[in-house]
């Protein structure tokens, strides 16, 4: 299937859900263990709302994925216990947020990156080896596999079965997910992920971004290289992770394109950031009038407001009519610095009195009331008896 016929095939599956008259498509969802498939759970579940039938892999020792009436689950032995699993997950957390010099950081990040990727990396083996799993997938036609990349499980299953496939994420280390759309990622202008850079650096700062670019081709070798001969042995054909991952039919990235530095993106690329906030409940009108025990709407409710204090300030806003009781309170939630003492500050500044000294001035002009003691000295300064 070419990769315009893939793209398009998707866009339809995905779509078909919000029109009444299309058929239901088979999905099969090969999910990331931890705060990945929290992420992902949502959207799955908006799938089957819409009448897709959805197979989940899952291996039988995990931290979040269980079992659900909504759609079918397949578990797959692994050869670790969930005490090992628990203990890898929350140490590893635990050294991303613990604050460190810069060297001794990636070395720890190294060392618990290894750890991690073993014990994932037995779990997608554990997947692949199976027979009697590989073999009901492949008699069963799907029309998607929708999957986190951040373990290449999920795209090489999609390869085996030569169905296109969905990727979400939020990033993966290395970039390599522009490296695999074959997307330009400059390192003069593009931070990468730990720099603490921005899109505007010096020479030096361009140097560290390019010291942190080389440190995390370390990472990945580290955690991908093992896929990469994985996937060769079981679709029997050289390959590696780039070119899995260059499959993809399309990536939805779980970030805000406005909160990232200024980067080139590819046509297949959807940022769908905040798909994971709370969706808050609006006010419930039947609510409000059963409460108040008469017919009332959320419009009237507002209007009954004695004074509106709005958080913003009027000379930033749009030119827009505005009531009487409303008063724009912008700036409120600044920190309140100390009041300049103008006076002490004025006289305290030596370079400018010498110069107000040596200068001879006719008179001067204040465009602002001046304290008469401050008026006084510079009148002895300019005008001496």
């Amino acid at each position: 299937m070419s990769h315009f016929a893939q793209v398009a095939a998707v866009i339809m599956l995905f779509s078909f859900g919000l029109l009444t008259f299309a058929d239901a498509g088979k999905v099969l969802v090969v999910p990331v263990d931890g705060s990945h498939w929290l992420s992902m759970r949502p959207v799955v579940d908006l799938l089957r709302q819409k009448g897709h039938q959805i197979v989940v892999l899952a291996p039988e020792i995990s931290l979040h994925i269980q079992v659900s009436e909504g759609f079918e689950v397949k578990f797959y032995p692994v050869s670790h216990s969930r005490e090992k699993l628990k203990d890898q997950f929350f140490s590893f957390s635990a050294e991303v947020l613990t604050q460190r010099p810069f060297l001794q950081k990636i070395q720890r990040m190294q060392e618990k990156m290894k750890e991690g990727a073993a014990l994932m990396l037995d779990t997608c083996v554990q997947l692949l080896k199976n027979r009697e799993l590989i073999e009901s997938l492949e008699e069963t036609t799907f029309d998607v596999v929708f999957t986190d990349p951040m373990l290449p499980c999920g795209p090489i299953l999609a390869e085996h079965l030569s169905v296109p496939s969905v990727y979400f994420l939020h990033g993966l280390p290395c970039n390599i997910e522009a490296k695999a759309s074959q997307c330009p990622m400059p390192l003069s202008y593009v931070p990468r992920g730990i720099s603490v850079l921005s899109d505007q650096m010096t020479f030096p700062q361009r140097l560290k971004n390019l010291a942190v670019e080389i440190g995390a081709g370390f990472f990945c070798n580290i955690l991908y290289v093992p896929y990469q001969q994985l996937a060769s042995e079981f679709l029997q054909r050289e390959v590696n992770i780039q070119e899995l991952l260059s499959h993809a039919a399309i990536w939805l990235i779980r970030s805000d394109f406005t909160f990232e530095y200024p980067k080139p993106v590819m046509p297949n690329m959807v940022f769908i950031g905040g798909i994971n906030c709370v969706q808050r409940k609006p006010l419930n009108q039947q609510l409000a009038s059963e409460f108040l025990q008469r017919e009332v709407n959320i419009q009237e409710l507002l209007s009954r407001a004695s004074i509106w204090l709005i958080r913003s300030d009027f000379t930033l806003e749009y030119p827009k009519p505005v009531m009487p009781n409303m008063v724009f309170i912008g700036g409120i939630n600044c920190v309140q610095r100390k009041p300049l003492n103008q006076c002490e500050t004025l006289l305290q500044n030596e370079s400018l009195m010498k110069y107000l000294e040596e200068y001879q001035f006719d008179a001067m002009l204040t465009a602002t009331p001046v304290e008469k003691s401050l008026l006084n000295i510079f009148l002895f300064l300019l005008c001496p008896l």
